[in-house]
């Protein structure tokens, strides 16, 4: 088979007090692009994106560069998660969080630009291109405890980018979540972090 072209970035158990342990994963799929050889076509990869998913039963995940065509055969594939998707793209890469439903409810979500003017969709900084962060609230239908998610994809291109990008997630974490003192887990392309 030709380059496996789903890059599963980190997969790992992180775990709450009392040994609860939430299997997180954060990986990008890679745009549908039209002109891509055969064997590498989004149709064929599907099925393959959402049997991994499947296959590691993981508890929530992000995803990078889903396109809306993308996120609809995830969620068609993948019936037990939930998706939520920033939704200000307008048709361009997202960086999307999937839950499972009967595991969590979703207390809160929301999105922002990694852009000096973080409700500005215009691309920051020395980007190649605007990107955004994805953020949801979970709360552990058995326990009742809640935990903050963060997903984003950095800039491949901009080291300016990359490093203003970090620091206003950092801020913009803290002003979503440190009055309610959760845990908050955050996945990047490349890297993956937890806070307490």
């Amino acid at each position: 088979m030709n380059k496996f072209f789903l890059t599963l970035v980190f997969c790992t158990f992180f775990a709450f007090a009392q040994a609860q342990q939430i299997r997180l994963a954060t990986f990008n799929i890679r745009v549908d692009v039209a002109k891509d050889a055969p064997a590498n076509m989004w149709k064929d990869r599907a099925p393959m994106v959402n049997s991994l998913v499947s296959f590691h039963n993981f508890d929530a995940f992000g995803i990078q560069e889903a396109q809306p065509n993308q996120l609809a055969d995830m969620e068609k594939g993948l019936p037990s998660y939930t998706v939520v998707a920033d939704g200000k793209h307008n048709g361009l890469n997202s960086s999307a969080i999937f839950f499972k439903t009967a595991v969590y409810d979703l207390v809160k979500s929301g999105s922002f630009w990694l852009a000096p003017n973080p409700t500005d969709g215009n691309r920051a900084w020395d980007a190649k291109y605007p990107r955004g962060c994805t953020w949801v609230a979970l709360k552990d239908k058995k326990t009742a405890k809640v935990f903050y998610y963060f997903n984003t994809h950095l800039d491949h291109v901009g080291v300016e980018a990359r490093k203003n990008s970090t620091k206003l997630i950092a801020t913009k974490i803290k002003e979503i979540s440190i009055t309610t003192k959760r845990t908050v887990k955050i996945t990047f392309k490349y890297l993956l972090r937890v806070f307490y």
